[in-house]
């Protein structure tokens, strides 16, 4: 039994560190391109963001987190996320052809968005969504939620010296 507990702790232990080491990486390249003047950030063609406003609600809702995908086409009703003129990203709808690029619209709002965006500016068509998982991005990117998880990894390495140990006498 004690070498399964241990096994499990080894395991538990690797599997949140390799979290926060992807955590950490992701944060710095991240960054680094905000840095650069990007807003998002692309990795071998997909980007990853969290949803932070309303404006696809029902498809995709506040704190899901979407993996956006390059294509080399996309077509009318394709989901794309992209950066506006203001260098914000912005996830909505394809609801039509412009010149040079898409006509796009947000699922809940009334009206289209009041310039195509080119398709340089589009960082793919979004091929996975999950669900409310944004909000525990946030807390594990906050200091509090760095520090927490960076402090269960210790006390899980510490666990087996912080215990009391049993003494049981056979008489």
């Amino acid at each position: 039994m004690k070498k399964l507990w241990q096994i499990s702790r080894w395991l538990l232990c690797s599997i949140m560190i390799a979290v926060l080491a992807m955590l950490l990486c992701y944060n710095a390249y991240v960054l680094a391109t905000r840095a650069s003047g990007r807003a998002l950030p692309k990795l071998m063609g997909v980007s990853v963001a969290v949803i932070t406003s309303g404006s696809m609600q029902d498809a995709i809702g506040i704190n899901d987190i979407i993996i956006a995908r390059e294509q080399k086409k996309y077509e009318i009703q394709d989901i794309i996320l992209f950066e506006d003129e203001r260098g914000s990203s912005v996830c909505h709808r394809i609801v039509g052809v412009a010149e040079g690029g898409f006509v796009t619209k947000g699922d809940a709002n009334n009206t289209q968005d009041l310039e195509p965006v080119p398709i340089k500016r589009v960082a793919g068509k979004v091929v996975v969504i999950i669900p409310r998982l944004g909000a525990a991005q946030a807390f594990l990117r906050s200091p509090l939620g760095l520090m927490g998880a960076g402090m269960l990894v210790v006390i899980m390495f510490l666990w087996p010296y912080l215990r009391k140990p049993k003494n049981i006498h056979k008489t």
